[in-house]
């Protein structure tokens, strides 16, 4: 699933609250579940043992991928703004999911 495509299904599937606010739950029924807030020292952690971890910048209006980090540099998805890096003190907060049908392993996804 690309960005794009996540976005088309978000929208025809309720991710999406007053147009713009994401709906955490919405992505169950993909297999993602919502496991809580943390902060970007956790979310290093979360994505070292191979969890999906989303970052929020912009001031809190805006969500991205992570994809790895290097020191406070996080490196993301963000094909809204075409960044590939932001830094920690530019992510308001942090989350993040398992999905219930990948097995984790130190940060390779194993799928089954």
């Amino acid at each position: 699933m690309t960005p794009k495509t996540m976005n088309t299904w978000l929208r025809k599937n309720g991710g999406y609250a007053s147009g713009d606010l994401f709906v955490w739950a919405s992505i169950n029924p993909l297999g993602f579940i919502f496991q809580g807030w943390i902060t970007t020292t956790q979310a290093k952690y979360k994505f070292y043992a191979g969890l999906h971890v989303i970052l929020n910048v912009n001031n809190g209006g805006h969500y991205v991928l992570m994809t790895s980090f290097l020191g406070d540099a996080f490196n993301v998805n963000d094909p809204g703004y075409f960044r590939s890096t932001y830094s920690a003190n530019e992510v308001k907060e942090a989350a993040y999911y398992v999905h219930s049908k990948i097995t984790y392993f130190k940060n390779h996804v194993l799928n089954i």
